[in-house]
């Protein structure tokens, strides 16, 4: 019961933002320094292999740039189609990591916490359907695939299991004919898939 309650705390926001707002996206200033010295991390997100913290990913589409405004480092980082990073609710994709008290072979209890706490955040909602299902990543590692469907927007949240930690990316679909152009499922197949402890 304790490990539950962990989960509904971690998972309400996402789903409140997956359904609400993806990502507490509001729109930025644009303020650049671009005389500003490269470092190397910077170099390596140019090429699009980001390293952070709790892991390292790739994101192959070079339209895709993390929004630093909209990021919270070390642990919560966004990402859009450059360019939209002024629109209110662009299609969006987050990166969060988090500890918890399920070990790696306890996943299967772990995905049981999330469903139940997204069940019953939805059932407060109109027109929300949840589906889920379970595999392992190009990594080996193991993910379960949330999709929150609603009457306004599609959100999609891998969770790559860790031993006591995992990192959820949730793609927040609000323009399905962009998201086909932005390729926005695809990036985020690539981040999970990508991803390494």
């Amino acid at each position: 019961m304790k490990k539950t309650k962990l989960i509904a705390l971690v998972v309400a926001g996402s789903l409140i933002l997956g359904l609400a707002g993806c990502s507490a996206y509001r729109g930025r200033d644009r303020d650049k320094d671009k005389d500003r010295k490269k470092t190397e991390e910077e170099e390596d997100e140019e090429e699009g292999v980001y390293e952070k913290d709790f892991g390292t990913y790739v994101i192959e589409n070079e339209d895709w740039v993390e929004v630093e405004e909209h990021s919270d480092p070390p642990y919560y980082f966004s990402y859009c189609v450059e360019g939209n990073e002024d629109e209110a609710m662009p299609n969006n994709i987050a990166v969060f990591y988090d500890e918890n008290d399920y070990s790696e072979d306890e996943h299967e209890d772990f995905r049981d916490g999330i469903l139940a706490s997204l069940g019953a955040q939805a059932q407060g909602l109109e027109d929300v359907t949840i589906t889920s299902a379970g595999t392992t990543s190009a990594n080996d590692i193991i993910v379960y695939r949330f999709e929150l469907q609603s009457s306004e927007n599609l959100t999609v949240q891998w969770y790559l299991v860790g031993d006591e930690e995992y990192v959820m990316v949730s793609a927040c679909i609000w323009d399905e004919d962009e998201a086909s152009e932005d390729g926005i499922m695809e990036v985020a197949q690539g981040i999970v898939d990508s991803f390494e402890w």
